[in-house]
């Protein structure tokens, strides 16, 4: 798996994959202050588990491997990447 950056295919290991996931995602996190609550959106930043588990196959969960996920789109996109990333955090969360 590659991804094009900057005018280069780049392989996707663990490195391009964090940078990815802090590029594309965030998370809602809620924040008190004088006015009262408001929304404030900060960029996700997975451990090394969570992307290791994005790259490679876990064996109690079926076919987590974004290679795979990825392989089955005729048009890989980011959403594909979010969501693979998603559901491996539930799954290393429980």
């Amino acid at each position: 798996m590659v991804w094009l950056h900057e005018g280069e295919l780049r392989p996707v290991n663990t490195d391009a994959l964090g940078e990815l996931i802090r590029m594309h995602m965030v998370a809602k996190h809620l924040q008190r202050g004088a006015e009262g609550w408001r929304v404030e959106y900060r960029p996700v930043e997975p451990d090394g588990k969570t992307i290791q588990a994005l790259l490679t196959e876990m064996p109690s969960v079926r076919s987590l491997r974004l290679i795979d996920r990825v392989a089955n789109r005729k048009a890989p996109t980011v959403f594909a990447l979010l969501s693979c990333l998603a559901i491996a955090s539930s799954r290393l969360a429980l």
